[in-house]
């Protein structure tokens, strides 16, 4: 794995991380002292940037010790500002190479004397793989995204017992801390207010038809879950399917149309929407279909959230892992 990369990398000469810092704390003697931090790229309107939020806004009525590291340098936004009201420090990398970003980011958690550290991009950042690594905390916990990164056996994931169900340990590097009923909790997604009917209409979809959605980007449109979709056009005459997805349209259109023509189903059952201008926007199409279609082998993440909070139904393939 790309975890194991790094522990194949050797150590540092100086690892100013004290054995003694490395122990566990008692959490339940710390109360509002407790001092948490978080390392991420993604606090801006990203799927991080949405779903962490009312999580991090919780522990800070815990305690106000809340820090915040992010691990490149990104353009800021609204979203970005919610946090910044949320936390003791907002620290902003100025370093532009990842190994300096990784020793300027563990410096700084350990002169804080931070308690927990929670990174939220797991390998999605591989700055985030050698911090880590080297456990600049007592507590380093993976949380929400992608899965652990497999580099210490004294760190910890934050999942619960649906997508890490018994058995699946002997998978895992860092020990899994499972949530007794789900591992991400959310206040909601602000959408747009539409007349779905209406909208129905202006794209052509009727009221009797049933309408599917995929949504996730083309990175995550794997052959195999294509020609399930269209499996399931051929298998419900009247339906439709409606694309949406980052990626070169072109090429996803001659997929589908090889795969209509080999099914012998109609490629005009197919639309096509392009990239919303915001998330706000883009949640409305949530509301217009009827099925959304998760992708596979890799599930979708705040796809599959955003559509729940919609009350759109969800067609999934379940795996051995999350």
């Amino acid at each position: 794995s790309i975890g194991q990369q790094y522990l194949r990398q050797p150590a540092p000469t100086e690892n100013p991380i004290s054995k003694e810092s490395r122990q566990t704390i008692k959490l339940s003697n710390r109360g509002a002292d407790l001092r948490i931090g978080f390392i991420s790229m993604y606090l801006k309107r990203h799927p991080i940037g949405w779903c962490a939020y009312d999580f991090m806004r919780e522990l800070s009525s815990l305690t106000p010790h809340i820090y915040i590291y992010t691990t490149r340098q990104f353009t800021e936004d609204d979203r970005t500002q919610k946090f910044v009201q949320i936390t003791d420090r907002f620290y902003r990398t100025t370093q532009l190479e990842p190994q300096a970003i990784a020793r300027e980011i563990k410096e700084r958690i350990i002169a804080d004397k931070i308690d927990v550290l929670i990174d939220l991009d797991s390998i999605m950042n591989l700055v985030h793989a050698e911090i880590m690594r080297d456990r600049p905390a007592p507590v380093c916990i993976t949380w929400p995204s992608f899965d652990a990164p497999f580099v210490s056996s004294h760190n910890y994931e934050i999942c619960d017992w649906h997508t890490h169900p018994v058995g699946v340990e002997s998978h895992y590097l860092e020990q899994l801390v499972r949530m007794p009923d789900s591992h991400m909790a959310v206040a909601g997604f602000e959408t747009i207010s539409i007349d779905r009917n209406a909208l129905r209409l202006q794209y052509g979809i009727q009221q009797d038809q049933v309408a599917y959605l995929f949504s996730a980007p083309a990175h995550k449109l794997s052959l195999e879950s294509l020609q399930a979709q269209i499996d399931i056009l051929q298998r419900v005459p009247s339906s439709i399917l409606i694309h949406k997805g980052i990626g070169d349209l072109e090429i996803i259109k001659d997929l589908y149309r090889s795969e209509c023509h080999i099914k012998n189903v109609n490629f005009d059952r197919l639309i096509f929407l392009p990239r919303s201008s915001t998330e706000e926007e883009h949640r409305a199409t949530y509301v217009i279909a009827d099925v959304s279609l998760d992708s596979y082998p890799y599930n979708g993440g705040t796809h599959n959230v955003e559509a729940f909070w919609c009350n759109l139904p969800l067609v999934t393939r379940v795996g051995d892992q999350s």
